[in-house]
Order: structure tokens, then C-alpha cells, then sequence
């Protein structure tokens, strides 16, 4: 399984090493996403990965909130 973990470049190694970890059969990508600036340039990579993961993972709310605002989902 593949996992895009998205958020605060501080919550995103302590995240992906409890993956690592425990689930050694996922694989991440890991996406930082720091300021509201940065929402185009991670919507952008997302659209790259959505064919490449079966799940995304953010690491707190304002990250997906601020994500779930701007994306239109596929499904």
C-alpha cells in the first residue's frame, strides 16, 4: 500500500516513523505543507500522487481543512 502523509514538516517525521515501524508493507510520500501560500503547489502534488496512493493521511485538521476547501474530489 502506498500512503501520502500531508502536514507540518514537524508532525511529518514523528508520523511517518510510527508508520515505518508498524506497518513496514506501506510506503509514504510525504508532502509538507507549512502556510496557506503553499495550498496551490500541495493541491498540485496531490493531483500527482492521486494515481500513485490509495490513501491520504493529514496530519491535523487545518491541513485537511485547508485542502478539502480548494480540492474538488474525483470520486
Amino acid at each position: 500500500m502506498r500512503l501520502c502523509v500531508i502536514g507540518h514538516k514537524s508532525r511529518l517525521g514523528p508520523i511517518v516513523s510510527v508508520i515505518k515501524d508498524y506497518y513496514p508493507d506501506i510506503q509514504t510520500d510525504e508532502v509538507e505543507y507549512n502556510s496557506v501560500e503553499q495550498t496551490e503547489a500541495v493541491l498540485s502534488l496531490l493531483k500527482e500522487h492521486q494515481n500513485k496512493t490509495e490513501a491520504v493521511l493529514f496530519t491535523g485538521a487545518v491541513p485537511f481543512k485547508l485542502v478539502n476547501r480548494n480540492m474538488i474530489p474525483s470520486i
